[in-house]
């Protein structure tokens, strides 16, 4: 199975604003000629892709399941979708604070203390299972200029969505309804900060050909134990319909 891998697949698979203004929210990452580049190619050379993300890109994939069936063949969704299962992110709202969010997250940072920053956040048993390189590279990630405007900007649209009124990004039952995609959830047992298990495995059996599967670990669960997340992966891929088996992370 070849593995295609984008650093703006928002852009490139939502063809349409749908109900969630998905446009104005991939504005905050991607610049539009990349957007237009990048939905050229893949209208061009792809119908359709299997669909992995985690996180934040298990979010924007349950928007293009929604919103843009016709490019999703499956959907393997990974850790906590952000708010798109009703997840309450409200100890990351400081951050989406203008000023002060992305000085923060600017801040530099010592090497070590990045490590304690990051064991708070995925875990102490995924930071020391991950390859040092990979620990590395995150690190440098947050050095850059733009890094600090570039997440608080992101969790300030996201938040604005889920404070209007109707929300966005928050999926409702109806809309959960209507995605008829096959959908993997792979959920770690413990993450837990920001959703419990039964509340999250009960929106996802809203989603007519959903399965969701707790795996050892947490918000990475792959970092945890590698072999669980990817045999649940690789058993909902290879039982879809044959033909083109692309999977875009």
């Amino acid at each position: 199975m070849a593995i295609q891998r984008c650093s703006c697949t928002a852009s490139a698979f939502a063809p349409r604003t749908g109900l969630h203004s998905w446009h104005s929210f991939r504005r905050c990452v991607v610049s539009p000629s990349t957007c237009r580049v990048m939905a050229a190619r893949t209208a061009s050379t792809f119908v359709a892709f299997h669909v992995v993300g985690h996180s934040q890109g298990a979010f924007i994939g349950l928007g293009l399941a929604l919103d843009a069936p016709e490019r999703v063949r499956s959907l393997v969704a990974i850790g906590t979708p952000a708010v798109a299962l009703g997840a309450r992110l409200d100890s990351l709202r400081f951050l989406a604070k203008p000023g002060i969010g992305p000085l923060l997250l600017s801040m530099p940072k010592p090497a070590r203390a990045y490590r304690g920053i990051l064991a708070r956040t995925i875990g102490l048993q995924a930071v020391e299972s991950a390859p040092e390189a990979l620990i590395r590279a995150t690190y440098l990630g947050t050095q850059r200029r733009a890094f600090g405007t570039t997440i608080s900007t992101y969790l300030r649209e996201m938040f604005k969505g889920v404070d209007a009124k109707p929300q966005r990004y928050v999926l409702t039952d109806e809309e959960l309804a209507r995605i008829d995609r096959p959908v993997l959830i792979v959920w770690g047992r413990d993450d837990i900060g920001f959703q419990t298990t039964s509340e999250a495995r009960e929106r996802a059996a809203l989603i007519q050909n959903a399965r969701f599967e707790l795996v050892p670990g947490g918000h990475e669960p792959w970092l945890d134990d590698l072999a669980s997340t990817a045999q649940q992966v690789s058993d909902f891929l290879v039982r879809q319909p044959s033909g083109d088996r692309r999977a875009y992370v």
